[in-house]
């Protein structure tokens, strides 16, 4: 079935550039790196030992005293994933009273860590993937002296089974605690009507005391506490989870995912935004959010590609929605991916105040890759990171991390910055990638990734990964808060 495609285009100063080959206007250049912050604004974490080389982050989290939180992993040579937690002061240097500089490392049961958080009572939470029969997900607990939380699940640890027939059940992207409640996102292998599999979107309640899956959470019969959503825009068209956040008042979970899609044509790759409202109590859709609890953002295809690549998803504090990724559009053999930006209502309907009809796309620099979005406290900006082979209007060089400030409309790109992370490595498939972004209460720009250093036992190829931590200032040299506003200097 031919489907109408929307064209999207993003208004960026005074001007409206073209979807295709949009380069945006800068508002203002005055983000920099915070002087107060580590070495000129960058933090360095390595916790390299004789076994693990290979530290990511997975989230990073602000404390009250402007101190930082760094939750990841560190990986050895063989053997399953370690929870790597580092303690960062206000100023970029590591508490040593939380451990030897700063940092601590607990052994893990799942083979893969994919997201970590922390609760009000300074407990952790990793999530996971373990395998045995299939790839299941997983939760640990460690209280704040990094023992197991004696009772949650057996032992500090709850696994979760969706096991519908598939070989994968993997929590590929996010763990959400809310009050009393852990909700876990993954994808799902379900079976497919040509007898192969079909990918799609998993989400699964706890309790936070106990792990016990929540009785009365879920969509599947036989599966309390599991809710399954297969969407297929086209039969047996995968279905991929990216994030998912609470609304304000709590009373809805919004699940952002890429569907694979199809105009009728042979030989197009389309792939639509999706956008899910889940009721937190019963894993049901909400019937009152977008269409029947689900809002599709199809984009315009080029020559034979229209593609979103879906990475982040928040809650604003008005209760809108903001969706970010990649949009891929190709022209004259060639494809420049785009920042892309979907803002829908509180009630799923997309929202027209906001770039054009409620999508903003723009074209900032070179070979980008969106990674995450957040929304500054007071002043409403949304803050995207990336990594890039450079910025408009300067030269290209690979694997830079970079931030951008967009207006509260995403319509202004007001100021950017791009960052090359210092590297020793040779031939590396990447030396460096941010992997998220907050926003602290004194409005400064927290952006945590990776680097690779060098290759290690060459050969083989090991990587000595370490962990980056980059803070910046808007400075206000120019005109980045209008003229001011809740955080004009």
């Amino acid at each position: 079935m031919t489907r109408s495609r929307i064209a999207c285009a993003l208004a960026l100063s005074l001007a409206v550039s073209a979807a295709s080959a949009g380069t945006p206007a800068i508002g203002s250049m005055d983000v920099t790196p915070d002087p107060a912050f580590a070495t000129e604004g960058l933090a360095i974490i390595d916790f390299n030992d004789a076994d693990a080389l290979w530290n990511e982050p997975v989230r990073t989290l602000a404390a009250a005293d402007g101190s930082y939180w760094m939750l990841g992993f560190a990986r050895p040579n063989s053997g399953n994933d370690n929870f790597a937690i580092a303690h960062v002061l206000a100023d970029g240097t590591p508490d040593a009273a939380f451990g030897p500089n700063g940092q601590r490392i607990v052994a893990s049961a799942g083979i893969s860590i994919v997201d970590a958080s922390m609760d009000d009572a300074g407990n952790f939470y990793v999530a996971s993937v373990v395998r045995g029969s299939g790839a299941d997900f997983m939760v640990e607990c460690y209280a704040p002296d990094l023992s197991p939380c004696a009772s949650f699940g057996d032992g500090g640890q709850a696994t979760v089974a969706f096991d519908l027939g598939g070989p994968n059940d993997d929590v590929t992207r996010h763990l959400l605690i809310h009050d009393d409640s852990i909700y876990l996102l993954g994808d799902i292998d379900t079976p497919a009507t040509d007898g192969t599999w079909n990918v799609a979107i998993g989400v699964a309640k706890l309790g936070l005391a106990d792990g016990a899956l929540d009785a009365a959470f879920g969509n599947v019969d036989g599966l309390p506490g599991r809710s399954v959503f297969n969407i297929d825009l086209v039969e047996n068209g995968g279905d991929y989870s990216a994030d998912f956040a609470l609304s304000p008042d709590g009373t809805r979970l919004i699940v952002g995912g890429s569907a694979q899609a199809s105009d009728g044509l042979s030989g197009i790759a389309l792939q639509d935004a999706i956008i899910l409202g889940v009721d937190p109590a019963t894993g049901q859709l909400d019937p009152g959010f977008a269409d029947a609890g689900m809002q599709d953002v199809p984009f315009a295809v080029g020559e034979s590609i229209g593609q979103f690549f879906a990475s982040s998803l928040i809650a604003r504090h008005d209760g809108r929605i903001v969706f970010a990724g990649s949009y891929w559009q190709d022209h004259n053999g060639e494809v420049n991916p785009q920042v892309s930006l979907i803002e829908l209502m509180p009630d799923g309907s997309l929202a027209a105040d906001f770039g054009e009809q409620g999508v903003a796309n723009s074209l900032p620099g070179y070979n980008i890759e969106v990674v995450a979005v957040t929304e500054r406290p007071g002043l409403g900006d949304l803050v995207v990171t990336m990594q890039t082979d450079g910025l408009f209007p300067e030269d290209a060089q690979s694997h830079q991390q970079a931030v951008l400030d967009y207006s509260p409309d995403g319509r202004v790109l007001r100021s950017t910055f791009a960052r090359v992370i210092p590297s020793n490595a040779i031939n590396t498939a990447a030396l460096s990638r941010p992997v998220g972004v907050l926003v602290d209460e004194q409005n400064r720009i927290l952006m945590w990734g990776w680097r690779n250093w060098q290759f290690l036992n060459y050969p083989p190829y090991i990587f000595d990964r370490d962990v980056t931590l980059s803070r910046f200032v808007d400075t206000d040299a120019i005109f980045g808060n209008s003229f001011g506003g809740h955080y004009a200097d």
